[in-house]
């Protein structure tokens, strides 16, 4: 059973412009807009595990904790461990409030913009 073609296609398209905005802001070469490219980029994951989630008819919870999402989806999962969504959570908040979080590297907003792609390239697949 799949979820609405309508609805799925939504979540999917909102991922797709997160990944674009990611890598907009990585490719910018600004370090100041590290932050905002792993925020975009967790969005990105966290959108395309919920596109799976309406596309196999599970509503997404309220969450941005992807490791959450992941162990809610049916069926084969994505290639990116736990680990590395777990260190995509923070960036669900702590990219976008002042605090004392430590700065985003230009290794880990790679990693993170990688990663997000990955799980679009899965959610894009799951759904053909």
């Amino acid at each position: 059973m799949t979820g609405p073609p309508d609805i799925v296609r939504a979540w999917l398209e909102k991922a797709s412009h997160d990944l674009t905005a990611a890598r907009y802001l990585l490719e910018s070469g600004d370090s100041e807009a590290l932050d905002a490219a792993v925020f975009h980029a967790q969005q990105c994951a966290e959108k395309s595990l919920k596109t799976a989630l309406v596309f196999h008819s599970v509503d997404p919870p309220r969450t941005h904790d992807l490791v959450v999402l992941m162990r809610l989806v049916p069926g084969s999962p994505p290639s990116v461990s736990l680990e590395r969504l777990a260190s995509l959570n923070r960036h669900a908040v702590e990219s976008r409030y002042p605090g004392l979080w430590e700065a985003v590297s230009r290794i880990e907003a790679d990693e993170a913009v990688a990663d997000a792609a990955l799980l679009y390239e899965w959610a894009r697949s799951v759904v053909a």
